[in-house]
């Protein structure tokens, strides 16, 4: 059974890590501001993304699957439309 996503603002150290090792790849910048859990594997990490520093931000949810053997990876990338 799939549960909600509910996103807290607290991503400790180690989530911090594996989102970063997961996403090196990504091919943008990333700075993850919220995270959301679901039994242990499965994350989701609200991130405000540009193409470099100069270029405009926009707000993307990566989701990363860390299997229990092995490292964790990226399985989507899903814009967010918010106008602030």
């Amino acid at each position: 059974m799939l549960y909600d996503w509910i996103y807290q603002t607290n991503i400790s150290n180690a989530e911090y890590r594996m989102f970063t090792e997961a996403s090196q790849n990504v091919g943008c910048c990333l700075r993850p501001i919220a995270i959301a859990r679901q039994n242990l594997s499965r994350y989701r990490f609200m991130c405000i993304s540009s193409a470099d520093s100069n270029a405009p931000a926009h707000f993307l949810i990566i989701e990363v699957y860390n299997p229990r053997e092995g490292p964790a990876y990226v399985t989507q990338r899903l814009p967010l439309n918010i106008d602030i």
